[in-house]
């Protein structure tokens, strides 16, 4: 192979896969943002039960987001599938179905944050010293969890609509609003945290007029109709999305276990740090998530193309040079954990600023260790290779670390889930994920036109 050739092929899949990068990530980073927003507010002017009321409500958030994950990736999948047949009204068919269960699941939520809130509290993990605080911070977000879904699924459409611009302007406005209001509810009007959660409620309803008037328009291509709505998709879309909400449905039972165990062998001080650090983390492993996410959508197209060589080239650039940009992150992290706690936490000789302070120390280590689990699964989505994806996920998300929590929570409190989320990423598939790392990182050459290697 000329040499010449070859660097020039690796350059192009490196420019398209940093064009590709800085959208994804900043979309999550955004969503991390507005998270921030509301722990911002609620720990300088609510205080301590605030943060451990936001922190509780996260599994359930969380689950959410999973349902909406099966919907969108989904969709994307089916629509786009049908749209290039063009086969429109397949295509009307799956928008207007994934809009009718995203709506119908957000109206027994939003039911169940009004009728049952202090019981969802209890669920959580609310003890009586936060459960009044947890609750009204249920109701105040229930207002906004119809908005929340169904702004996500149309955001994801705008993509088949190129209207991606649409979004990047919702999201904006929705991290001012929320910001604003929090102000005016927690720290003008002294509402706690039902105010909280209203305020991102409202923000949400502000991201969900911006996306979803697009679809009123008569240059909208996709158009909800009832008598649209295609069923026969429904198990189609279980079997699709099901691998990307896996992880997140896992993720928020640990959180939903952890929170508890802190609550019953730590302190209030302890549920909060775990909620701050959730928040600071989610910010940095945008880029995490981002640079998994483009790696693979150009997966998706190298092995679609059945092109061995330059979806090694694409491996070879995302462990090298996507590994340094998280090196560079991480690092970031470690050097502002100091600023990120004081903004929460003014008191430096508190103990939850401590704590808080030790968690995003280790977050910068989680980082490192995180992009290698993600690059490998993204890997293997991309492949078609369903089931490594799910065990990926059971180990990542449960297998390991609940049993070391069990063990060490009691005895050590936050020190000992610190030190369970390093474990969980130092021993998850560590052997199958180094033999394909030095798979990928042969030369080109060597597996060009080869579709057969078995760690495919």
């Amino acid at each position: 192979m000329n040499k010449s050739f070859e660097r020039s092929d690796a350059q192009i899949i490196s420019r398209l896969f940093f064009r590709l990068l800085p959208a994804q990530a900043f979309m999550l980073a955004l969503n991390g943002l507005n998270n921030m927003i509301d722990g911002l507010v609620g720990s300088n002017f609510v205080g301590a039960k605030a943060m451990s009321a936001i922190g509780i409500y996260t599994p359930l958030q969380m689950a959410c987001m999973a349902v909406s994950m099966i919907l969108m990736a989904s969709s994307q999948v089916l629509c786009g599938r049908y749209m290039g047949e063009g086969r429109m009204e397949k295509t009307r068919g799956v928008f207007s179905l994934n809009l009718t269960i995203a709506l119908a699941f957000t109206a027994t939520v939003t039911l169940a944050s009004f009728l049952i809130s202090r019981t969802l509290a209890g669920l959580l993990g609310a003890t009586q010293e936060n459960m009044a605080d947890v609750s009204n911070y249920i109701i105040g977000r229930g207002i906004g969890v119809i908005p929340l879904l169904l702004g996500q699924q149309l955001a994801s459409f705008l993509q088949l609509e190129r209207q991606s611009m649409r979004n990047y302007i919702a999201t904006g406005l929705m991290l001012v609003v929320n910001a604003g209001f929090d102000l005016l509810f927690a720290a003008v009007l002294g509402m706690g945290a039902m105010g909280l959660g209203i305020a991102t409620s409202l923000s949400n309803w502000a991201y969900f007029a911006v996306v979803g008037s697009f679809f009123l328009k008569p240059m909208a291509t996709l158009k909800y109709s009832i008598r649209a709505i295609d069923w026969s998709e429904i198990a189609s879309m279980v079997r699709i999305g099901f691998p990307s909400a896996l992880l997140i449905f896992l993720t928020a039972l640990r959180s939903t276990i952890f929170n508890r165990m802190l609550a019953a062998h730590a302190t209030l001080e302890a549920v909060a740090a775990l909620a701050t650090f959730n928040m600071v983390y989610i910010l940095f492993s945008a880029m995490v998530s981002g640079i998994s996410t483009t790696g693979r959508i150009l997966a998706s197209v190298s092995y679609g193309e059945e092109d061995r060589r330059s979806l090694t080239l694409l491996m070879r650039t995302i462990l090298t040079k996507g590994y340094a940009i998280v090196l560079l992150t991480a690092a970031l992290e470690f050097l502002l954990a100091g600023f990120f706690t004081g903004l929460y936490y003014s008191d430096h000789t508190s103990a939850v600023y401590a704590m808080t302070l030790s968690g995003i120390r280790w977050g910068s280590l989680f980082l490192l260790l995180q992009i290698l689990a993600s690059i490998f699964s993204s890997y293997y989505q991309a492949l078609g290779r369903i089931k490594a994806v799910n065990m990926f996920s059971l180990m990542e998300g449960i297998a390991v670390m609940g049993p070391l929590a069990i063990a060490l929570v009691p005895r050590m409190g936050l020190d000992g889930l610190w030190i369970t989320m390093l474990t969980d990423r130092l021993c998850g598939h560590s052997a199958v994920r180094g033999g394909l790392c030095r798979d990928l990182l042969e030369t080109p050459s060597e597996n060009a036109g080869r579709m057969d290697h078995p760690s495919l």
